[in-house]
């Protein structure tokens, strides 16, 4: 599978304005990447105590934050307003 890259933003502020967002969304990611190794961890050594509880507990409280990340990622600096 050929991956290609979007083209840079043209302007700094653009990409400034979703970086906070961004690493938001990261941090979901990989947060919820390592909860699933923990749970799968716990399963696969028949200790299904509350690593499995507390990854459910996270898949349906974090994780469903990271569908509205998109649009702070994506829209650039034109959602802040005016004055950036």
């Amino acid at each position: 599978m050929l991956r290609t890259r979007p083209p840079p933003a043209s302007d700094p502020d653009d990409t400034l304005a979703g970086a906070t967002s961004y690493l938001e969304l990261a941090g979901i990611t990989i947060g919820g990447w390592l909860m699933l190794r923990r749970a799968e961890a716990a399963l696969t050594h028949d200790d299904e105590g509350s690593a499995v509880d507390e990854s459910e507990f996270f898949a349906s409280e974090t994780t469903t934050r990271a569908a509205g990340l998109l649009r702070p990622v994506t829209s650039g600096a034109r959602r802040l307003g005016p004055h950036v």
